[in-house]
């Protein structure tokens, strides 16, 4: 039995949410970073394609965890919120995965925002740090703290990778903050819960549908909600390559 396939049980129950009884699965995954126990089964298939590059799925699990320790060292912690500002790439992936791993709150800022936008959306989200490709960091204000975009891909684990705070399981907790279109009015960073990106798991199965070496392909900005699911989170829970 794979470790993914460990976090679920069989035993369903009723839980109160909201006031709303619902069915629920008593053994479950309870924080997004528990996903990333999912590419532990799909190995050395490819994930990620992006032209001529090619990058694994255990590459890729290699390079979050090294992604997490570089963000401990900057003093990246549970709950702060960091800034990716940058478009499609491995990079994009593994700094998103890393985040989550260690507990912090991804913010997905959108590569098309003009300097004026982004730096409305750092004054209102106020993130301990901002990791931006060189297009995104060009429009960076110079008082906002950044970390590097550029990632280590071994192929192999150098070190313990490490680990939110697992003692609280509160599935209400922020997982990731995404903003809105801004097409009614200036762009709102919107809290995204763990039990929402958990809930993915079903999305990616039933509605996504793609399986094991399929390629899904998405031209949209991680920025949007539907990418991010579609292009980077989807693909990773069904063993799939993404094209980016």
């Amino acid at each position: 039995m794979s470790s993914a396939t460990a976090l679920w049980g069989d035993r369903i129950a009723v839980e109160v949410l909201g006031g709303v009884p619902l069915r629920m699965y008593t053994e479950r995954p309870r924080r997004v970073e528990h996903l990333l126990a999912f590419a532990d089964r799909w190995g050395a298939r490819p994930h990620i394609v992006q032209g001529e590059r090619v990058v694994t799925f255990d590459v890729l699990r290699h390079a979050i965890g090294a992604k997490a320790r570089e963000l401990v060292a900057l003093e990246v912690g549970r709950g702060a919120r960091v800034f990716l500002l940058g478009w499609n790439s491995p990079e994009w992936i593994v700094n998103f995965w890393a985040c989550l791993q260690i507990g912090a709150t991804p913010v997905l800022a959108n590569g098309w925002w003009s300097a004026g936008e982004l730096a409305d959306a750092l004054v209102a989200l106020q993130p301990a740090l901002t990791l931006a490709d060189a297009h995104g960091a060009a429009k960076m204000p110079p008082a906002w703290r950044c970390g590097p975009w550029a990632v280590d891909t071994p192929h192999a684990p150098t070190a313990a990778a490490p680990g939110a705070d697992t003692t609280s399981l509160d599935e209400e907790e922020p997982a990731v903050i995404i903003f809105t279109s801004g097409t009614s009015g200036e762009p709102r960073g919107v809290v995204y819960p763990q039990r929402y990106l958990m809930g993915q798991t079903l999305q990616a199965e039933h509605w996504f549908g793609a399986s094991t070496g399929d390629l899904a392909w998405c031209t949209a900005a991680p920025g949007w909600s539907k990418s991010t699911r579609n292009v980077f989170i989807a693909p990773w829970l069904r063993g799939a390559a993404a094209m980016v």
